[in-house]
């Protein structure tokens, strides 16, 4: 609060942000409280709550995700990047208690973005088969990279020595209630496509990411393309990314997640999953 010397009379009320008033046969001035309005309309909760799994998701996934996504400069990191790809999603509804517990649904992510084709894959048969030829080669215990590099080298256009393949591998149960989600388990590796690689498959360094307990990668033939294994009745997400390089020089095929089952993610983007999620925030209208 402060006294202010005016010659054109007292002066009462607002003007920018200062209140003016008289006091005493003084005037005075203040900083004008500023009102926050926060109406909760439905379409603002909405743009709100469809962030949630995305950010869930994210914290998850992080240690996947920091070579996967070109033109990482700056300010562009791979959080920048897995929002903006994957905001053109169908949101996934969470309601708040969700969001605290940093829940979130596997969902159809987008993981990598850049100019090199895509890998294809899909799910049949209880495993992940891709679109990279092996050939003949029968994976065993003791496969080394060396060995799996040399078939994908000789069988696959566009690789080169010295490129990664990162293998994405994702579970969660389908619980018998619909609005308990349960926190998925996850494993990703990172396989340096060179002859001199001799580790072994089975040997392979796992990625870091936030879940507890991993998911075995379990590589096989499938026909002559390299498959992997996502056997059971929880619902799996799998990805596989090429990239060569790192940073400014980095390449990267475009890469979403591809799931084995739906039904999670096909009730939180649906009517009930967005009504108890707008209620649980008492949007207006749902209270």
């Amino acid at each position: 609060m402060a006294k202010v010397q005016t010659t054109v009379g007292p002066m009462r009320g607002k003007m920018g942000g200062v209140t003016f008033f008289v006091q005493n046969g003084q005037q005075m001035m203040i900083p004008s409280k500023r009102s926050v309005r926060n109406p909760k309309t439905e379409a603002q909760m909405k743009q709100r709550v469809k962030m949630n799994n995305i950010h869930g998701a994210y914290n998850h996934m992080k240690g996947f995700l920091q070579n996967t996504f070109e033109g990482m400069i700056g300010g562009k990191n791979a959080a920048v990047f897995f929002r903006s790809h994957n905001l053109m999603l169908k949101p996934v509804w969470m309601t708040m208690n969700q969001k605290l517990g940093n829940d979130f649904v596997l969902a159809p992510f987008v993981v990598s973005n850049g100019l090199f084709p895509s890998i294809g894959y899909k799910y049949e048969d209880g495993c992940f088969v891709s679109d990279l030829k092996i050939g003949v080669l029968e994976i065993s215990e003791e496969t080394s990279a060396a060995t799996l590099s040399n078939v994908l080298l000789s069988n696959n256009d566009n690789w080169a020595q010295g490129d990664n393949l990162e293998i994405i591998l994702m579970r969660q149960t389908i619980p018998s209630e619909m609005a308990k989600i349960t926190y998925p388990d996850s494993s990703a590796v990172s396989i340096e496509v060179n002859y001199g690689n001799k580790e072994a498959l089975t040997e392979l360094k796992g990625m870091e990411s936030m879940s507890h307990r991993k998911v075995e990668i379990q590589l096989f033939n499938k026909d002559g393309y390299l498959a992997v294994k996502a056997e059971g009745t929880d619902a799996f997400a799998f990805a596989m990314i090429h990239t060569r390089g790192s940073k400014q020089t980095l390449r990267s095929s475009n890469q979403s997640l591809c799931l084995s089952d739906s039904t999670l993610y096909d009730y939180y983007t649906g009517d009930e999953a967005l009504t108890a999620a707008l209620k649980s925030y008492k949007t207006q209208g749902y209270k």
